[in-house]
């Protein structure tokens, strides 16, 4: 089992506890009555006792049909028993009638279900359906979360990110809070990362986004010619293909062949909607003007590329050398600056990695400093907290997280110094 599969059960299982609590009831006294065949399967569950809570659950459902409490316990007793398809095939359809808030709940679980088996296409759809029925639950939106860091779907992970900190359930401890900030889980090396969108293209090989997120994975992991194979299906005019394909010509050292791929691919400015592909696609032709020594060309790109993802830190590189280039050191300075304060931030997270660093106040407190210099006031409230957390006495940290809580500014946890 993966990593994110330790999340993913642990979801279910909630899913599956606020059904239950729905369905207690006082015990009957018949060995076929159907509250005595609740209570036991039930208590069978929670001791872990899951063949004969499924008996229990079998013979209610000869009885009569089961509730969805019922139906909720039979799916988690076989995905308990490693039988996830068949545990989709017990939480039954929503039927009509059904309240918002049970519908979503069976939507949720079915989507966390799908993500164990890997079809994270149909994980989506199931999630983002029971997340308009739900939208303040929590746990869809984290799972949700997981997803899109499987797919390097920032934008939308992102998004996910902001929703929560809104209300006020951003991250809870360190590892959220270090894959808020990097992107990346700390728990889940590439290698793993492969093995999981592998099973997934596996799973599901109309799984477009999942496709490219391998071949990307793979490009990172030095398998050039696997990345290659992984594409080989999506067709040529794939926007998202062309910019994959053209990483992979710059990486063999084909700069004409990245060029080409690349000017079928729409430009930010061409009212094209903010997201990954246009970002990368944009900072790949600015790169190949630099290559070029063409600044007045990189500097557009670069600034699309920031127009379509503001906070991305190659392109504001990028464009600070470009602007250089161009020879105007002083119109260069706040993007190598906001280049370098990213990159600090970086080394700050990864610093704090070892158990006992991530328990040291000072160091949260200081990469909460870092977001907030970098205009990631929901990040550095998150960080803020978890020092507090270690620290409650310390009044000046109260007062800082006291100021953002209190404040009306833009709540961007994308948007560095020196946004164009």
């Amino acid at each position: 089992m993966t990593p994110p599969d330790k999340t993913i059960v642990r979801n279910l299982a909630r899913h599956f506890v606020v059904m239950l609590t729905l369905g207690i009831v006082v015990a009957g006294c018949g060995r076929d009555d159907p509250e005595t065949l609740w209570n036991q399967a039930r208590t069978d569950w929670s001791a872990r006792r899951y063949e004969d809570a499924e008996a229990a659950l079998a013979r209610l459902a000869r009885v009569r049909p089961l509730k969805l409490p019922e139906r909720l316990l039979r799916s988690q007793v076989a995905r308990d028993r490693g039988r996830v398809d068949e545990a989709i095939a017990d939480l039954g359809e929503v039927t009509p009638g059904m309240p918002p808030s049970e519908t979503a709940i069976v939507l949720a679980s079915r989507g966390t279900l799908e993500l164990l088996r890997h079809r994270f296409r149909d994980a989506e759809a199931a999630l983002l359906h029971a997340l308009e029925l739900g939208p303040d639950r929590v746990e869809i939106r984290r799972e949700l979360i997981n997803l899109y860091k499987l797919q390097g779907r920032s934008a939308d992970f992102a998004a996910q990110y902001r929703a929560l900190a809104s209300s006020d359930n951003g991250p809870q401890d360190f590892a959220e809070a270090y894959l808020w900030t990097t992107g990346r889980a700390e728990d889940l090396g590439p290698p793993e990362l492969a093995e999981t969108l592998g099973q997934a293209v596996a799973a599901d090989p109309g799984d477009r986004v999942s496709r490219l997120a391998l071949a990307e994975n793979l490009r990172r992991l030095g398998r050039v010619d696997e990345a290659s194979q992984v594409l080989s299906p999506l067709p040529d005019g794939d926007p998202g293909a062309r910019v994959a394909r053209a990483r992979l010509a710059l990486d063999r050292s084909a700069p004409d062949e990245a060029e080409a791929l690349l000017a079928a691919v729409p430009d930010a400015g061409a009212g094209q909607p903010r997201g990954d592909t246009v970002t990368v696609a944009a900072r790949l032709r600015g790169l190949l003007a630099l290559s070029r020594a063409d600044a007045t060309t990189a500097i557009r790109h670069f600034r699309s590329a920031l127009q379509a993802s503001p906070g991305d830190r190659e392109s504001l590189s990028g464009l600070g050398r470009a602007l250089q280039l161009a020879g105007d050191p002083s119109a260069a300075r706040p993007f190598n600056e906001a280049a370098r304060s990213l990159e600090h931030l970086d080394h700050l997270v990864q610093n704090a990695r070892p158990p006992a660093r991530r328990q040291d106040p000072a160091l949260l407190r200081e990469i909460g400093d870092a977001c907030r210099a970098l205009s990631r006031r929901d990040e550095a409230r998150a960080w803020y907290r978890l020092a507090l957390a270690r620290d409650p006495l310390d009044a000046e940290l109260q007062k800082l997280l006291y100021q953002l809580d209190g404040s009306d500014d833009d709540h961007s946890s994308t948007a560095p110094p020196g946004r164009p």
